[in-house]
């Protein structure tokens, strides 16, 4: 929900931590950057929006606030024991605000008051430690910074809300600095609600069910099925690393969850066997690729006797985990990495065994990318209680990294952007509940998703990957079906094609252009011509970003190591090509140059009559398309018309409806040709 707050470009930066050329290539680079709101030259922001899309993309900005409180926030996790000292005084903060609050007012050294009351609200909630970085070298490094910013400018402890989102972001802060030297990942939140989702009964959770995560790190896997069970769960996490489980349990906390349904616990889960917990649903993101000594694995174990041991490699052993913690009609979901489907040996023997048990019931293959801090591809097993019945059902197969799936750039590390993982996460909730309602029925898209009989998959090489499972040919009952609904999908655009409006110009938009030439607007300051200079440029640079020709059409920025940006939003670049010039409007608010490109920046006066920069840029590139060889002619030489701003808007609006009617039609064009190469398929099997 939106406060209400704008903030400029600058504050975004100082925001995030960064420098303001910084964020206008972001603006640029991703589509699901917000969209400002432009007040004269300067583009405003609504500040909750900005922190939204920083928790994604960049969660280990500062966040908290702009200028100096940013700074604050940034200097109170400067190192390891720092960053657990100031989650610890926020979760303090949280849970006794009254106590913390009175205690400050009395003036005793808050040091002693902040160490005291620790130790108080540890016994209150029965957790030993849960707040002991306090009382460490940690605790004197950021107690006097951090009650200043917890008080507020007004001297006032910040309200609960803004102190759970300062826990969030210093978190955020902590787990990204430790991802580089502990290999330590992150479930994305859009992942850990399509786990919760995929596991939840039909009917819901009842009140006191149990919900599992043998792996639990910082928890945001529990926290995800509270906050959708919408009933109290009993939530059960192990974690070997002491500082995750005192993590885990502060955040639980911090997010209002009732202690008497959390038990977090310090665990080795593949080590001594504990009885099954018999949980209504098992969520699990473990470490990928663990490498344990093969010794450690006995037959004999209840956890592994069941589909055998695996090699060196966890990864299917925290798929039997989550298997022996299930109660009777329960579900699991548990990433793994890719290899653990067509591993051969001792793992494609407990593969099998989990076919012929009737323990998997879908598997997805996720984008390259999806992580957080890793760039490693990651399968999510869809896991049922074992049938009674030796080989049943089909095992769904969806491949959600296909190219043409959902268009996007995964950017290794840094997790999808919501305008790919909406509406990806969206088509495998939709196809895996289609599936389960009416397996034999669901209309499976074609390249995206597949099911299979176990029977075939156990006869052959027990490899499992989706990337080729979906891929195999299609039968003739789904090449109809896809046919079908093929043909719905046209029948649709069609509909839509027909409420456009139709496009209409009049005379009158026209009767009083008059022509003038760019260079007299030049002359008289109504526009500024900039030339490119040529730039020391290298790949991945950290300085100010270039456009130059190797980018013209597509904007892909690369970055100058020595330049000053000239560039503003809206400026009109100009590239000379054979045949005339091409033109684009630049949507980057600082960016530098390089030759031989050109801008024209058109001065408030000049919009306000009716040239404004992408009507500007449509004409040149069609005044220009006769003159042949650009390099014969100056853009001042180009006669552009003028029109009133009223005729101006006419003529904008009819191109923008032009605009859209191509588009639809590209898409009625595909669909025409999908629908005819199904119907053709189908008839001739």
């Amino acid at each position: 929900m939106s406060d209400g707050t704008r903030i400029s470009v600058s504050e975004v930066a100082a925001l995030a931590g960064e420098r303001p050329t910084t964020v206008s290539n972001w603006r640029s680079r991703y589509d699901d950057f917000p969209a400002g709101e432009r007040l004269g030259r300067e583009v405003l922001f609504d500040r909750s929006e900005i922190l939204r899309w920083l928790e994604l993309h960049r969660p280990n900005a500062v966040g908290i606030g702009a200028g100096a409180e940013g700074q604050m926030v940034s200097d109170l996790a400067s190192s390891p024991e720092a960053a657990d000292a100031a989650l610890s005084l926020v979760c303090l903060s949280v849970l006794a605000p009254d106590r913390l609050a009175a205690a400050l007012e009395i003036g005793t050294d808050p040091a002693s008051v902040v160490s005291a009351l620790s130790l108080e609200v540890e016994r209150d909630f029965h957790a030993p430690d849960l707040l002991e970085p306090l009382r460490g070298v940690g605790g004197t490094e950021v107690i006097g910074g951090g009650i200043r910013l917890l008080l507020g400018s007004d001297g006032q402890l910040q309200p609960r809300a803004v102190l759970v989102e300062m826990f969030d972001r210093l978190l955020s802060r902590r787990s990204s600095s430790r991802s580089r030297w502990t290999g330590e990942s992150r479930t994305p939140e859009w992942l850990g609600e399509l786990m919760v989702e995929l596991v939840t009964p039909e009917r819901g959770f009842d009140s006191g069910d149990v919900v599992f995560d043998p792996a639990v790190g910082e928890g945001g896997l529990l926290i995800g099925a509270a906050r959708h069970a919408g009933v109290d769960l009993n939530l059960h996490g192990w974690e070997i690393a002491p500082d995750l489980v005192r993590l885990a349990r502060q955040r639980l906390l911090v997010q209002g969850i009732s202690r008497a349904r959390v038990e977090i616990e310090q665990v080795d889960s593949l080590g001594e066997a504990h009885e099954s917990l018999g949980a209504r649903a098992v969520v699990s993101d473990p470490p990928m690729g663990l490498k344990v000594d093969p010794g450690r694995w006995r037959g004999s174990d209840p956890r592994w006797a069941k589909y055998g041991v695996t090699g060196t490699n966890a990864d299917l052993a925290w798929v039997a985990l989550a298997l022996y913690h299930l109660t009777e009609g329960a579900r699991a979901a548990v990433l793994t990495s890719r290899g653990a489907l067509h591993r051969p040996g001792l793992e494609a023997h407990v593969r099998g065994r989990l076919l012929d048990a009737g323990a998997i019931e879908a598997i997805i293959g996720l984008p390259a990318g999806t992580a957080l801090y890793t760039s490693m591809p990651l399968v999510l097993w869809l896991l049922r209680t074992p049938s009674p019945t030796p080989h049943p059902g089909d095992v769904l197969f969806i491949d959600a990294g296909v190219e043409d799936s959902h268009s996007t750039t995964t950017r290794p590390g840094r997790g999808l952007p919501p305008s790919a993982s909406g509406p990806l996460s969206e088509e495998i909730r939709r196809t895996v509940t289609a599936w389960r309602s009416s397996p034999r029925d669901a209309a499976l898209r074609r390249g995206f998703a597949r099911a299979h009989p176990t029977k075939l998959l156990l006869s052959g090489d027990v490899q499992l990957d989706p990337v080729r499972l979906v891929q195999l040919p299609a039968g003739r009952d789904q090449l109809v079906s896809e046919a079908i609904t093929a043909s719905a999908e046209l029948a649709d655009l069609m509909r839509e094609q027909r409420s456009l409006p139709a496009p209409r110009v009049s005379a009158h938009a026209f009767t009083n252009a008059r022509s003038v030439k760019l260079g007299r607007l030049i002359e008289e300051k109504m526009v500024s011509l900039i030339s490119g200079q040529r730039i020391k440029t290298a790949p991945g640079g950290t300085g100010t970003p270039v456009i130059g020709p190797w980018s013209f059409g597509d904007e892909q920025l690369r970055f100058s190591l020595n330049a000053h940006a000239q560039l503003e939003s809206d400026d009109v670049i100009i590239m000379p090509r054979a045949g005339g010039f091409q033109a684009f409007v630049n949507i980057n608010d600082a960016a530098a140059l390089e030759a031989p490109l050109q801008a024209l920046r058109l001065h408030r006066e000049l919009i306000a009559d009716g040239l404004d920069p992408a009507l500007l840029a449509e004409l040149i590139n069609v005044l220009t398309a006769p003159l042949g060889t650009a390099g014969r002619h100056s853009v001042k030489n180009l006669e552009i018309p003028m029109l009133p701003a009223p005729d101006a808007a006419e003529i904008r609006e009819l191109l923008l409806g032009l605009r859209r009617q191509d588009a639809l039609s590209s898409e009625l064009q595909r669909a025409r040709g999908r629908l005819r190469s199904l119907v053709l398929e189908a008839l001739s099997r």
